[in-house]
């Protein structure tokens, strides 16, 4: 964990004093152990931002435990000194800088408030988060990644952000409604476990000067799974420059791979990786049923399009596959890959690494199900316990309001939540050029292409561990098939899912 910013803050010592006592306890409206789900790509450290100008009204983690939720209880009004305690991952650099500076310009704002930060780095986060709220000294605000929202949601562990914002007339219009749904209780629709902080929409990067080096054609908007397939396969080549569509090309020698898989480790053509859902999407339909009530797993369509994916690595070769150690940091921006799926913020890490190809974004491949975007966030929220939550909830409201978003999203590293500040996210240079339509335009309901939440279930830590589980040897091209993985992962969906309605 880092050093506090400045002495008002939390210290080691008391950090760790949150989760300690805890450790080894049953957790009442809690957390306990689990997978760490994704990180979103950690920050660059470019020159400290400005200082955040001062605003205006406000218009694997571990899993809680199973103790029944708690009554929400009613905020009370403390008063003379409060300090309210706020734990977040920031890493160091312009993400700190810019909490410190809103933590600061709100105590000037009220100055009863002294706020206790501690950041910490996303893995250290993600893992000491149950610990933390297991402990006798629970924070005050804390960040909650959206693939954890309904697990702390459904055990209690933390409030319903909906009552606090009907509570000061704060309109839930003002943000990304498929952002407000992504952290919405999946049973009653009707209460907010996380209000979202930021943004991240995807799309398909590709490498332009590598599709004109190969004679290639630029992806159309519209382009189809078959035409995406082979254009990835005409895209890899070997040392010699032979691509994977020739009878001479040479797969124990590729140089050059034509799509991204992702992470090796975390990522897949599954719901346990946010990269290929918006795909599967297209060309296959949701994972699941809107309530939450249905898996599709050994779906037909959905096995067809995994299959597809699988068959790009282990027949085409045109996705690197898990042996396949380029070991050169960003595939893409080190022209590795001529394509692969990644949010915005692949623009931004192009530029501040001066990178001098040139790309540029198209929405993914559509299919018989239609063609969408993908989107995700992080939130803010108040534990149930929390001892200072109308503070906190004032704090909150602060850090969400235009004036402290917009800043950061002019950074052009963070999206945003609300539909006020996501125009300041577009490039100044109008690099890539297909940004606006491809990666705002959807946002804003300006595109026939649809912008939909990515779905987090409950227990996702566990169906991660079953995926790893069913699906690892064939995603490594060691045998088997996506049908016979599907078989035996779907009825241990199912049972989560189950277990989760039930709860």
């Amino acid at each position: 964990m880092e050093a506090p910013v400045r002495d008002s803050r939390i210290s080691r010592r008391r950090f760790l004093a949150f989760g300690a006592a805890g450790a080894t306890v049953a957790l009442l409206s809690a957390c306990g152990q689990g997978s760490t789900p994704a990180a979103p790509a950690k920050p660059a450290e470019p020159a400290k931002p400005a200082e955040a100008a001062k605003p205006a009204a406000p218009a694997a983690a571990g899993q809680p435990s199973e103790a029944k939720p708690a009554a929400q209880a009613a905020p009370a009004k403390v008063a003379g000194q409060v300090n309210l305690t706020w734990i977040t991952p920031a890493e160091v650099g312009p993400e700190r800088d810019f909490y410190t500076g809103f933590a600061q310009e709100f105590e000037k704002q009220n100055p009863n408030v002294k706020i206790s930060v501690s950041y910490e780095g996303w893995a250290d986060y993600q893992t000491k988060l149950p610990t933390i709220l297991a402990g006798g000294a629970i924070p005050d605000l804390i960040h909650l990644h959206a693939s954890i929202a309904q697990d702390y949601g459904l055990r209690g562990a933390v409030r319903d952000m909906f009552e606090y914002m009907k509570k000061d007339n704060v309109n839930k219009d003002d943000f990304f409604p498929f952002l407000l749904d992504q952290m919405t209780d999946f049973k009653t629709k009707a209460k907010l476990w996380a209000v979202p902080k930021d943004s991240a929409v995807y799309a398909v990067y590709y490498n332009k000067d590598l599709f004109d080096k190969a004679k290639v054609a630029y992806p159309k908007p519209d382009w189809t799974f078959a035409e995406f397939r082979e254009t990835a396969k005409k895209l890899t080549l070997d040392k010699n420059g032979t691509p994977a569509t020739d009878s001479k090309f040479d797969a124990s020698n590729i140089a050059q791979w034509g799509m991204n898989w992702g992470n090796n480790a975390t990522d897949s053509p599954l719901p346990g990786s946010d990269l290929w859902q918006m795909v599967a999407w297209g060309q296959a339909g949701p994972w699941f049923s809107d309530d939450l009530k249905q898996a599709y797993f050994d779906d037909q369509a959905h096995i067809e399009f995994v299959q597809a994916v699988i068959d790009m690595r282990c027949q085409d070769r045109s996705i690197p596959q898990s042996g396949d150690s380029m070991g050169q940091g960003d595939a893409f921006r080190n022209q590795l890959v001529a394509m692969g799926i990644y949010h915005h913020s692949q623009t931004f890490f192009y530029k501040q690494e001066k990178k001098t190809f040139n790309f540029d974004v198209v929405y993914p491949p559509a299919g018989p199900k239609g063609q969408f975007n993908a989107a995700g966030c992080s939130g803010y929220t108040i534990p149930t316990k929390a001892q200072h939550p109308d503070e906190a909830w004032a704090f909150l409201k602060f850090l969400v309001s235009p004036a402290n978003v917009t800043p950061m999203v002019k950074f052009k590293r963070w999206g945003a939540p609300i539909k006020e500040s996501e125009q300041y996210l577009l490039p100044d240079d109008n690099i890539p050029a297909n940004f606006k339509p491809v990666l705002y335009d959807p946002m804003i309901g300006q595109s026939k292409v649809q912008t939909k939440h990515i779905i987090y279930p409950p227990y996702l830590g566990e169906m991660r561990q079953i995926w790893k589980t069913e699906y690892d040897e064939t995603f490594n091209c060691g045998g088997g098939t996506i049908a016979e993985a599907s078989k035996r992962a779907q009825p241990q969906i199912q049972e989560l899912l189950d277990k989760a309605w039930k709860a």
